[in-house]
């Protein structure tokens, strides 16, 4: 899914392996209850498990400033976070 354009130019990051479930959902609603709303977050995920990719695209739903870039390989936080 392309990016849409923000007109500030926010863009938040959140760089996941295997999210746990309560603490990213959290991080999530947190992000969406920003009173700051013209943003795009980047879900930059390392790799996770098939179920863990589904539970993270569950969660975003079909919010359009989220977006999700599945990486096969797992480079580690700090790698994943550059990408």
């Amino acid at each position: 899914m392309p990016m849409r354009p923000t007109r500030s130019g926010v863009v938040v990051v959140l760089a996941t392996f295997n999210p746990a479930p309560g603490l990213f959902h959290r991080q999530v609603r947190s992000i969406r209850t920003q009173t700051h709303d013209d943003f795009v977050c980047v879900v930059s995920d390392d790799g996770s498990s098939p179920s863990s990719l589904a539970f993270i695209q569950r969660v975003i739903g079909r919010d359009p400033r989220f977006v999700l870039l599945e990486h096969r390989d797992n480079v580690g936080f700090y790698r994943n976070f550059e990408r």
